[in-house]
């Protein structure tokens, strides 16, 4: 038990990652991830074998210019084991949205993103429930929600991310690519997307991956953390270590050039 001379000081607990919670640093865009070949995407080797949640969500932010607009980009692509797909891609230039295609044949399209600025993306899919919401910019009262379709669960095969090669050529500039394994709330989409200025995860409960694109590390890709499998990758900062691995190819040298890690 504490004193109140100081003679006997309580011993706190530490803080920081731990109980499924992650400390977020002060928020602030840096840098960002624009891919310049088509082959620049990533992959997640930690969440192979995983299921596949029947709720998850989406977030990530992007900066749309009409000249990096290309036909069908996609940027968010898993397969599972009995080799059912889903996918998100932007659509072509003109129609300014995406949208999220499910195993069912269904998919939900968000409304309009602004070209010039920076754009707050959301998907959320509820397999259990059998809805999917979009909702562009925080406005949850013009959230697009359809019915997602009927969903065997089973383990995740491949997951890709931003890989663009698979459906499009375009180039869009993204920046804090959020995962979870649980439907964020309306209230939680309005505290992240914070008027426009953006913030770190208001809760970080359920949160599966978490991608800031500053640096490229060094870093353990074992399912131990054991340092017996070290990678050249980008840090999950979810607390979970599904750290994002270049596809081959891929410059994460900043002293070369092609280098995709850019300032906003």
């Amino acid at each position: 038990m504490a004193s109140r001379n100081g003679l006997n000081p309580k011993i706190r607990g530490s803080k920081g990652v731990g109980f499924n919670r992650a400390l977020p640093a002060p928020f602030g865009f840096d840098k960002s991830f624009k891919g310049v070949n088509d082959t620049d995407y990533f992959t997640v080797p930690g969440l192979v074998g995983q299921l596949v949640p029947m709720t998850f969500t989406l977030e990530f932010w992007t900066k749309p210019a009409l000249a990096n607009i290309g036909a069908y980009q996609g940027y968010f692509l898993w397969v599972d084991s009995s080799g059912k797909s889903a996918y998100v891609q932007i659509r072509p230039p003109g129609e300014n949205c995406f949208s999220f295609f499910f195993p069912a044949n269904t998919n939900v399209t968000t409304t309009q993103f602004v070209l010039d600025v920076w754009n707050h993306i959301v998907f959320t899919v509820d397999f259990v429930a059998n809805r999917a919401k979009a909702i562009v910019n925080g406005n949850v009262a013009s959230a697009i929600s359809v019915s997602v379709g009927a969903y065997t669960q089973a383990p995740f095969n491949e997951i890709r991310l931003l890989d663009r090669n698979s459906a499009g050529s375009g180039k869009l500039v993204v920046d804090e690519f959020r995962v979870y394994n649980r439907i964020i709330s309306d209230v939680e989409i309005v505290s992240n997307y914070n008027i426009g200025l953006g913030n770190n995860a208001s809760i970080t409960e359920g949160l599966l991956t978490w991608y800031k694109f500053e640096a490229f590390e060094n870093l353990d890709f074992s399912l131990l953390q054991d340092n017996s499998e070290m990678h050249v990758g980008m840090r999950d900062y979810s607390g979970h270590n599904n750290h994002a691995l270049p596809n081959p190819g891929m410059v994460t040298n900043p002293a070369l050039p092609n280098y995709p890690l850019n300032y906003f």
